[in-house]
């Protein structure tokens, strides 16, 4: 079994001041402006944290609202309704990482991986237009989030995309209506065809149907601030649908990790909110135990903005990449 870790994405942002100016580098970078060094220095500050943790396989860091990162300039560069102009497709952040790809190789010391997480049509069209589906404008927004993977792809010398994401929280906790599961695999493929080791990324395991009928190869979800979504897990059809698991074994649910732990203790440093290195490994071996050859990543639940700074989102993953090493040499 080759067990990969990788990470789900977002990450601190030190300098609130670029987030405000997103839009604007996002344009720079379509008519090939310059781009402010503040953002330079923000996107490979937190790229260079990652890798440094152990990271097997780093997303690029999504310094922005999820949804706001694709829906803004989906409408903006629309040619038909929500349906955007492929080459106004891009990812900030990812532009970056391919113009300092040999920086960052020097710097790492060897080939970069690549993730790319991409918020999915169904999470797009709930947070546009509620629950009632229109598929045509779903397929529209399918469309538009495959530009944003074809032009997220890189295959060179220093920098290879290895894996690509496609965010659906809200499948398996909000009813849709007006469509089917069959229908929900269409607009999955329409992302996910053609391409390698494509991830969906869940918060619930409880409708699992549209997925497993895709070409979606990984199924992620939150097992460490949710274990029942282990149970929901079955590993007979994942070996009949040629399907793995990317396992969430670290909790990112900072909110309630806060509250519990002033509770406990009426105070909280850095440290609390990183979970413990045994409790991290007991709970893969878990998962190990139940998928085996079936579990194909690790990391954390789920984007690490929430935490308090850079370097305790750092731990996080590094707390990942040591459970795997020991786990591994343990076996």
């Amino acid at each position: 079994m080759r067990l990969l870790t990788d990470d789900v994405g977002s990450f601190p942002v030190e300098n609130k001041r670029i987030i405000e100016d997103y839009f604007n580098i996002y344009k720079k970078i379509i008519i090939s402006e310059s781009i402010p060094k503040e953002f330079v220095n923000e996107v490979l500050t937190s790229f260079l944290m990652k890798l440094e943790s152990g990271l097997d396989v780093a997303c690029y860091p999504q310094l922005y609202d999820m949804h706001e990162q694709f829906l803004k300039p989906i409408k903006e560069f629309q040619k038909e309704p929500f349906l955007i102009e492929e080459k106004q497709a891009i990812i900030p952040e990812v532009e970056i990482l391919k113009k300092y790809s040999k920086n960052i190789y020097e710097k790492y010391g060897r080939e970069v991986l690549l993730k790319i997480c991409v918020t999915g049509p169904v999470d797009l069209y709930l947070r546009e237009f509620g629950n009632f589906i229109h598929k045509d404008l779903l397929e529209n927004i399918a469309r538009s989030i495959r530009c944003f993977v074809k032009n997220s792809i890189i295959n060179e010398k220093y920098l290879k995309t290895y894996t690509i994401s496609i965010d659906e929280p809200s499948i398996g906790f909000v009813d849709l209506m007006n469509i089917s599961n069959d229908d929900i695999t269409d607009i999955l493929n329409i992302v996910a065809k053609g391409f390698k080791n494509v991830q969906i990324h869940l918060h619930s395991m409880k409708v699992l149907e549209p997925i497993l009928n895709s070409e979606i190869k990984i199924i992620g979800c939150e097992f460490a601030s949710n274990p029942l979504n282990l149970e929901l897990v079955k590993k007979e059809d994942l070996e009949s649908y040629d399907k793995f698991i990317r396992a969430g074994i670290i909790r990112t649910d900072v909110d309630k990790i806060y509250a519990e732990v002033l509770k406990t203790k009426g105070t909280i440093c850095d440290e609390d909110y990183v979970e413990n290195l045994n409790v991290v490994k007991n709970r893969l071996k878990n998962i190990i135990k139940r998928l085996n050859d079936r579990l194909m990543f690790i990391g954390p639940d789920c984007g690490l903005r929430g935490f308090p700074n850079k370097l305790t989102a750092k731990r996080v993953l590094e707390i990942v990449s040591l459970a795997k090493r020991e786990i591994c040499t343990e076996s």
